[in-house]
């Protein structure tokens, strides 16, 4: 009996392992997630962006990861729907590069045309500090125009000096910004009209991933609860000899 009691053990031991390695083996260990912003403070067309992370440092970032930050400027008078009436996006990427892209407008509900930055004229970094020149933008001291900035680590895309369309770094910030949204089906680009969506592929890919995620783990389940009803038979069976 001793021998069964040391048997069970070590067998509900390896079904408990064998329970827990598809959950351990699926464990997101990138670093994707919201950077804190310490200090937004606006003076003129400059905006200095204090922030949970260190610009003269690659260290937080993993291979093709980024640092995201967004600016949206909205009016605060229509406070249903908070017009946005223009944005900022600044990137710092695992290759330790900085772009800054600005457009007039809403990137939600139009065609997008973002255009490039460069850095002394639209941006400046130090340590943590980022500071935004938004010159274009004449409304920037406007008191009724709400100034709105999150700031993400992601993986989402492949961030280049003429990259145009955003969607899907949008996309991740949308449900912390206080604004009615609604992606236009139509692009800036002909390259960008004819291929297929990249937003699509990112969700089918997604649910692929989950859905293989999911058919695993219930195979080990299945695969659990098998072991211990066979454990159960061996031991009931040792003791009916004995």
């Amino acid at each position: 009996m001793k021998m069964s009691k040391t048997f069970l053990i070590t067998l509900f031991l390896l079904v408990l392992a064998i329970r827990t390695f598809p959950e351990l083996a699926f464990a997101d260990t990138s670093n994707e997630g919201s950077v804190e912003v310490h200090k937004v403070i606006r003076n003129g067309s400059g905006i200095l962006i204090g922030l949970d992370y260190d610009l003269n440092s690659t260290s937080l970032l993993d291979t093709n990861e980024s640092l995201a930050v967004l600016v949206i400027f909205s009016d605060s008078t229509k406070e249903d729907t908070h017009p946005v009436q223009a944005a900022m996006l600044f990137f710092h990427t695992d290759d330790n590069q900085f772009f800054l892209f600005w457009m007039l407008g809403d990137p939600f509900k139009q065609a997008q045309n973002w255009q490039k930055g460069t850095e002394n004229e639209h941006f400046r970094i130090d340590g943590d500090q980022l500071t935004l020149i938004f010159i274009e933008f004449w409304d920037i001291n406007n008191p009724e125009i709400t100034m709105t900035v999150l700031a993400k680590i992601s993986s989402c895309c492949q961030v280049e000096a003429y990259t145009n369309d955003f969607r899907i770094v949008l996309e991740q910030f949308i449900a912390e910004l206080p604004i009615l949204h609604e992606f236009p089906m139509t692009t800036t680009t002909s390259e960008e009209t004819s291929g297929p969506s990249t937003t699509g592929e990112t969700e089918t890919s997604t649910s692929s991933e989950e859905s293989s995620r999911t058919d695993i783990v219930s195979g080990f389940t299945i695969l659990s609860i098998f072991g211990v009803l066979l454990s159960l038979f061996i031991i009931k069976s040792l003791t009916r000899k004995k």
